[in-house]
């Protein structure tokens, strides 16, 4: 094969995939990150003019950061990696302390390797959690 041909085609190749790439993989990719740092700034601004004390503002705000897909999955992975809940299936708590847990728990499925909704308010909800305060302080 002549050399000239084979480095001809990678030429046109690369300019292949530079022309693809500029035309329909940045344009998305900028509108996003544009779009990103005006919800940052406006976020920012609304904090340095103390607006975020206004309970309206300061409720609009949560709830914009928390439609954003990124806060779900900070929410299922948090108790997950903080409080190592992946660790659950293996763990058999002292019954005297948490007298709820028993091993039908992990049989219905309270184990972070399954679709169970294993978060910290479903583990406070069923009374799986302590407090370290003293219960005369709670």
């Amino acid at each position: 094969m002549n050399i000239n041909l084979s480095l001809f085609a990678q030429a046109l190749t690369f300019a292949l995939f530079i022309w693809f790439t500029v035309k329909f993989i940045w344009p998305p990719l900028l509108r996003a990150i544009e779009q990103r740092q005006k919800q940052i700034a406006e976020g920012l601004a609304a904090a340095e003019r103390g607006k975020l004390k206004d309970a309206a503002v300061f409720e609009q705000q949560v709830r914009r950061m928390l439609a954003d897909p990124r806060s779900k999955a900070l929410v299922e992975n948090f108790a997950g990696q903080w409080l190592q809940l992946r660790m659950v299936p293996t763990l058999s708590p002292d019954k005297g302390t948490f007298p709820q847990w028993d091993d039908s728990l992990k049989a219905q499925g309270i184990n972070p390797g399954t679709s169970a909704d294993l978060t910290v308010a479903t583990l406070m909800a069923a009374g799986l959690t302590r407090s370290s305060e003293p219960d005369d302080k709670r």
